[in-house]
């Protein structure tokens, strides 16, 4: 029963208890309806109420709290689900002593428990809300009453992505920072003390064992309380216990979160990259290679969700790299297209030069005759190795005295006046193509009359063509 439900009963029954016969039924008709859970337990109070002549005792009270079940006990008390009837109405958790073996030593331990409570304010820890003794002598504590999930069960449940998981892990690791901050050690991290509640809220609970720096009364502390599977390994040897205690929970805590196995199960299945560190880092045996602090912890994690290099990693150039990359992935690849551009046209530019190179290297073919390559002035204007037969010494920036003539078969190629001006003789006549030729020859005739032609265009050099010129 909720407390809602608690005090909808406790009304009905107060107004029902007023009535008789058929007014009472009618209100209760009115009120609640035949058949509701809530009608019953109603009228079963009510049939009590007749049977003990007017006095009802609703249930076990602790001071002004109605106590509605047992939500769950451990090794230092029982804790009950309550709530306050009085002047206002609060539901509660209320941890009590169990009566037992070592009474003094857990009453001691619950007072401590009760002052490190006192000492604490974050919106991630149950709070302290009441105290007192009862009336045989047991203290208990009233808290805030948390309606929720182990953390590690409410991942699993939601199938949260890890991103999401860490981000949880964050809010509780601060809630731990802010007890460290205040000398406070929790000493028992583990996933059935951090409830999530359906809002996806974690709340720290249960300081049962915790202590308070300086060290308390080392009387308190002959007996060791702890829970195996999260405790670390200076705990389980009865050694010191410092904040680093703390980390090494906090990392067996976050393994779980993550892969939804004990630490001691990772054989089966780990984690990997730099979640694998950090993990490795918090839960390292010895305690000075684990994290100087809870915020040490989260400021990786948080590394982490930014893509970020992490402390836990060894520093390297390539890690650093890697990391800029996958945090600026669109800038990356914009600039790795711009310098596959810029080599692609650097690449051509090359490659066109050295083809260049190459034709201006070959020999050109005159008159049948090959003309080796050189000089501008070896050759027609602008055309190294493309040879004029009897000018050897003649300019390429001259065209003045070039033109192409594509008249027929046995034309000479000759100047405008007859004779080269500036020149001592006559061109050579070209030998023309034999008869029945086409006008610009073949393959086997050679070039037409009057026409010189670069034979590497024939043998298909690259970057190379047929080239004709005529002399006017």
């Amino acid at each position: 029963m909720t407390p809602e439900q608690w005090h909808r009963v406790r009304d009905v029954l107060y107004g029902a208890s007023q009535l008789e016969g058929g007014a009472r039924v009618q209100y209760l008709d009115e009120n609640c309806a035949p058949g509701n859970p809530l009608r019953d337990e109603v009228e079963r109070l009510l049939a009590a109420l007749e049977e003990s002549g007017g006095f009802l005792d609703l249930g076990p009270r602790i001071g002004p709290y109605v106590v509605l079940d047992r939500a769950g006990f451990g090794g230092m008390g029982v804790v009950y689900h309550a709530v306050r009837d009085g002047d206002y109405r609060q539901e509660v958790a209320i941890k009590l002593v169990r009566d037992g073996a070592e009474t003094d030593f857990r009453i001691e331990r619950f007072r401590l428990e009760r002052q490190a409570l006192a000492l604490l304010n974050h919106p991630n820890i149950a709070r302290l809300l009441d105290g007192g003794t009862t009336p045989d002598g047991w203290p208990y504590l009233v808290m805030e009453w948390v309606d929720g999930q182990p953390i590690h069960d409410y991942c699993r449940v939601r199938n949260l992505a890890v991103e999401e998981r860490i981000k949880l892990f964050l809010e509780m690791a601060d809630a731990v920072e802010h007890a460290h901050r205040n000398l406070v050690v929790h000493r028992d991290l583990k996933p059935s003390n951090i409830l999530v509640t359906p809002e996806g809220t974690p709340k720290l609970l249960d300081f049962g064992i915790a202590k308070i720096c300086p060290e308390e009364n080392p009387a308190s502390t002959v007996t060791r309380i702890l829970t195996p599977e999260y405790a670390s390994p200076e705990q389980l040897r009865g050694e010191a216990v410092t904040t680093a205690t703390d980390i090494y929970s906090l990392g067996a805590v976050l393994y779980e979160m993550l892969t939804g196995l004990r630490p001691q199960d990772g054989g089966r299945r780990k984690l990997c990259g730099d979640l694998d560190n950090i993990v490795l880092k918090a839960m390292q045996h010895d305690p000075k290679r684990r994290y100087g602090s809870v915020g040490h912890v989260a400021e990786d994690l948080r590394r982490y969700l930014e893509g970020r290099p992490v402390t836990a990693r060894k520093d390297t150039v390539a890690y650093r790299i890697g990391k800029f990359a996958r945090r600026n992935r669109v800038s990356v690849a914009a600039g790795a297209l711009v310098v596959a551009a810029l080599a692609a046209g650097a690449a051509g530019t090359l490659w066109q030069a050295r083809v260049a190179e190459r034709c201006d290297q070959e020999p050109a073919w005159v008159d049948g005759s090959a003309v080796a390559g050189g000089p501008a002035g070896a050759g027609i204007p602008g055309r190294p190795g493309f040879g004029i037969a009897g000018r050897p010494g003649a300019r390429s920036g001259d065209r003045s005295g070039l033109r192409a003539s594509r008249g027929g078969a046995g034309r000479s190629a000759v100047s405008e006046s007859g004779r080269h001006e500036g020149g001592a003789g006559e061109f050579a006549k070209m030998p023309g193509p034999p008869r029945g030729a086409g006008a610009l020859g073949s393959a086997e005739s050679g070039p037409p009359d009057g026409v010189g032609v670069d034979s590497r265009a024939d043998r298909g050099h690259p970057g190379c063509c047929r080239r004709f010129a005529r002399c006017d």
